[in-house]
């Protein structure tokens, strides 16, 4: 990371340790859920990972005054987007009810 200060390093690496102990929270969370639940793997991605997953990644980070003017410094312009749900998780979601007659 050439060109940033010990500090900067530093918060982006605690950053990405925090997103990290996120990950493994809801891998448990989806391994936990699917051995209870019995759902075949299209019936368990479907009825229990798409909605999860649309409601984890619709959270938004906090966006203030600050914010904006931190991003706005970077050179990054960011504009309200009314949309909660990512488009890829449309297109997964698609792609696995086109699979629901294929046996998993």
């Amino acid at each position: 990371m050439k060109g940033r200060s010990d500090n900067e390093v530093n918060g982006i690496l605690e950053e990405e340790q925090n997103r990290y102990w996120e990950l493994e929270k809801l891998v448990l969370e989806f391994e936990t859920a699917f051995n209870e639940l019995g759902l075949r793997v299209w019936e368990f991605l479907t009825k229990y990972w798409q909605p999860r997953m649309i409601k984890y990644l619709s959270h938004r980070d906090p966006y203030d005054k600050k914010h904006h003017e931190e991003t706005r410094k970077l050179g990054v312009n960011l504009e309200v987007d009314d949309s909660n749900i990512p488009g890829w998780i449309h297109m997964l979601g698609n792609k696995i009810e086109d699979m629901e007659d294929e046996s998993f």
